[in-house]
């Protein structure tokens, strides 16, 4: 087995496996996945436990980010604001490598994630500077903005990435109003196997969940009221239940 070391400033990460070793075991997970080749059962296993193994060496640098992450946007926030952490799961893992056929395993920025949820729009971009201004870890430059472009399916937030102790650790700011959004949408992808997180849902679904998304992101903005949006959100739900007579 292949030790690499990463360093940091208080010591070193050890990869039990080259990074090559850890993009091909994600390459032979993708090709089974897709059909386009057969692992053996012994082989898989193998390929796996890659995988599992790079996925457990994040624990630890995302915690490190996970417990800065807590200063600044308590800092940002004025104390009203929650931060989570997850490791994404293997099959999670092995679902991204085959919608993404052209990423390397080893260079997947959300292995290891933490989620801030602050109070306004103006305290998740404040929260971003002082990001963009620690000197804790390296940011990489660029800043995901689902705010002035969201998903298809009407997901907001920010994102960037931390290199940390020399693995990526995805950081995702969303504001309260954002993340109740996308609550509903994690709760709808587990009840009914909609796969909205994976850009995979059905047109319809994703074009009225975009409206409810846009009526919630002008409530706010503060150019609708609370009645108006509630208002909003019923005609969006009514007119997604009338039978299509096209």
């Amino acid at each position: 087995m292949s030790l690499v070391r990463i360093a940091r400033q208080d010591g070193y990460v050890t990869l039990p496996y080259s990074k090559s070793r850890i993009d091909r075991a994600g390459d032979a997970l993708r090709a089974h996945q897709s059909g386009e080749s057969h692992l053996s059962y012994e082989r898989l296993v193998e390929e796996l436990a890659v995988v599992e193994a790079f996925r457990t060496a994040h624990a630890a640098p995302l915690t490190r980010v996970a417990a800065n992450l807590r200063y600044y946007v308590r800092e940002a926030s004025g104390g009203a604001f929650v931060v989570g952490q997850r490791l994404k799961r293997v099959a999670t893992i092995r679902d991204k490598l085959e919608r993404e056929p052209g990423m390397s395993l080893s260079r997947m920025h959300d292995v290891g994630g933490c989620r801030a949820v602050l109070p306004s729009q103006a305290a998740v971009d404040q929260a971003l500077l002082r990001l963009r201004a620690q000197r804790r870890w390296d940011l990489l430059t660029r800043t995901w903005d689902y705010v002035a472009e969201p998903k298809r399916e009407g997901y907001r937030a920010k994102h960037v990435v931390a290199r940390k102790d020399g693995l990526l650790i995805e950081i995702q700011l969303r504001t309260e109003v954002q993340h109740t959004w996308a609550e509903l949408v994690e709760r709808l992808d587990r009840s009914l196997g909609t796969r909205l997180k994976v850009g995979q849902a059905d047109a319809s679904v994703r074009a009225v969940l975009a409206r409810g998304s846009e009526i919630m992101a002008a409530f706010e903005r503060g150019e609708i009221k609370r009645d108006a949006t509630m208002a909003a959100l019923r005609a969006v739900i009514a007119a997604a239940d009338q039978p299509d007579t096209s």
